[in-house]
């Protein structure tokens, strides 16, 4: 489970970033 929430926080940042 931990990569599914190690993605969301990717997809965040990104979408943060973005």
């Amino acid at each position: 489970m931990l990569l599914l929430t190690c993605r969301a926080h990717i997809l965040q940042i990104r979408v943060s970033v973005i």
